[in-house]
């Protein structure tokens, strides 16, 4: 199965919802207890990039409470020097 990179923000000490930004430029802001349990194993307290399948992605999308796009300079920072 492919996957994809992602970059995963999210604080396990805080109460925050946490975001995911695809290689697309959009940031999806997702409500951690709407994922099953094992994407939230693989995604609890990340803050860098993580390898998700398309399932798993569209997953996130269907938790969302948000979506906006990022900005060049920050995908550039993320992507660029990342992957």
């Amino acid at each position: 199965m492919k996957k994809f990179p992602v970059y995963i923000a999210h604080n396990k000490f805080g109460w925050s919802n946490p975001s995911a930004i695809s290689t697309s430029a959009n940031e999806v802001v997702f409500d951690m207890n709407k994922i099953s349990d094992e994407l939230k194993a693989k995604v609890f307290g990340q803050i860098g990039i993580v390898e998700l399948t398309r399932a798993e992605m569209i997953e996130i999308s269907d938790a969302r409470t948000a979506v906006r796009r990022v900005g060049a300079k920050m995908f550039e920072n993320i992507f660029k020097k990342s992957c």
